[in-house]
């Protein structure tokens, strides 16, 4: 549930910067890869995280969903999804 918690907020928030400053790739989104994928790549040739819509239309069952946790609660439990998997 934390992968899709993250990923509607970077959806939501467009805050790209959370990407980088905490070094996040796909290996935290086991669960949904190419999602993260693809707003990886449209950061890359667009510069900026796709909308909600744009999104959708590549990924129409992903659930959109209210994320009200603080970025930084999200990063601590994506790191601990991650190092529960390997």
């Amino acid at each position: 549930m934390i992968q899709l918690q993250f990923l509607n907020y970077l959806l939501k928030t467009k805050d790209s910067s959370i990407l980088l400053v905490n070094n996040l790739n796909e290996d935290f989104f086991s669960d949904y890869k190419n999602e993260y994928n693809f707003i990886i790549n449209h950061l890359r040739e667009y510069g900026n995280i796709p909308d909600s819509i744009t999104f959708l239309n590549n990924f129409p069952s992903f659930d959109i969903i209210e994320v009200s946790e603080s970025p930084d609660f999200l990063i601590d439990k994506l790191y601990e999804d991650k190092n529960t998997r390997v």
